[in-house]
C-alpha cells in the first residue's frame, strides 16, 4: 500500500471518529485526489506547492470554522 493511500485510509477513520475535524492533502500524486473526496477534504494540492492555493484553502478553512462557531 502506498503511503498516500494509508494516509487517506487514516484520515477516514479519524474523520469517523471525530467529527469536525478537516484536512487539506498535499500530494504528489493527483491519482489519489477521487479517494480522498471520501472524507470531504477542504483542498487536495498536488505538488509542486501553489502557496496562493495553499493560503486560501487555509483562509477558507477559517472562515468555516467562524461560521460553525456562530451557528452552534
Amino acid at each position: 500500500m502506498e503511503v498516500v493511500s494509508a494516509i487517506i485510509d487514516i484520515a477516514k477513520e479519524i474523520s469517523n471518529n471525530h467529527q469536525g475535524i478537516n484536512f487539506i492533502f498535499i500530494s504528489a500524486f493527483p491519482k489519489y485526489a477521487f479517494n480522498s473526496l471520501e472524507v470531504y477534504p477542504i483542498d487536495f494540492i498536488t505538488k509542486s506547492l501553489n502557496l496562493f492555493r495553499l493560503e486560501k484553502s487555509t483562509q477558507n478553512l477559517v472562515k468555516e470554522k467562524i461560521v460553525e462557531g456562530l451557528i452552534m
